[in-house]
């Protein structure tokens, strides 16, 4: 059994695609603290890389973010 799973993060801001974010199964269950608490992504994620909490929490892509800032 993986440890590995995929989360669907909203859609994109600029484009509106759906995206997906592979992390772990433990990462993964720290959503259910980020949805109840209301708590930033740096603080339930940490092991993800900011552009990932980026897209987990606003749903904006790492591209998509690259084409609006340069």
């Amino acid at each position: 059994m993986s440890d590995q799973v995929i989360v669907m993060t909203p859609k994109c801001p600029r484009c509106g695609d759906v995206g997906e974010i592979v992390m772990s199964a433990e990462d993964a269950g720290h959503g259910e603290t980020l949805r109840w608490a209301k708590l930033s992504p740096s603080v339930c994620f940490p092991n993800l890389s900011d552009a990932d909490r980026t897209q987990l929490w606003t749903g904006l892509h790492p591209q998509c973010w690259a084409l609006m800032v340069g």
